[in-house]
């Protein structure tokens, strides 16, 4: 089960963009939202310590909250986590699992640079959420 958005707060924020949103499989949004955060969790694991005992990088921010966020960096975690998910279903699972190369010639097209794995709007909420700033490396232990 999905620790940094629910389905309730990935469905309204894909409202609020530009995307026509509507899923009819629960258990497949969850995955995407569980894979959703095992990305965030890489793009901020040089910034927060890893939680002894939990799996994930911010445990379980909604209940427990584990790292002490605020409730403005956990509504920020949040968005991410709907910002990354989004991106994953607009470019499907194989966009993620095949790399690209640099540049592609045929006999009458020539392509160069990669597409961004991370995704604009992934980008924007994470420079927007304060979870960037260094926080002490190493393991905290919970109590």
């Amino acid at each position: 089960m999905a620790s940094y958005a629910t389905a309730d707060e990935y469905t309204s924020y894909v409202e609020d963009g530009t995307v026509d949103w509507t899923t009819t499989s629960a258990p497949n949004l969850e995955k995407l939202l569980a894979a959703a955060e095992r990305d965030v969790d890489r793009y901020l694991r040089p910034y927060w310590p890893m939680i002894e005992g939990t799996t994930l990088l911010f445990g379980s921010p909604k209940t427990t909250n584990e790292q002490g966020l605020t409730a403005a960096q956990g509504a920020a975690l949040s968005r991410i986590t709907c910002a990354r998910a989004e991106y994953r279903a607009l470019k499907g699972a194989v966009f993620f699992a095949e790399d690209e190369r640099s540049s592609v010639s045929g006999p009458d097209f020539n392509v160069s640079g990669k597409l961004d794995k991370v995704g604009p709007k992934v980008r924007d909420e994470l420079r927007d959420s304060g979870l960037l700033t260094a926080r002490r490396r190493g393991i905290r232990a919970t109590a």
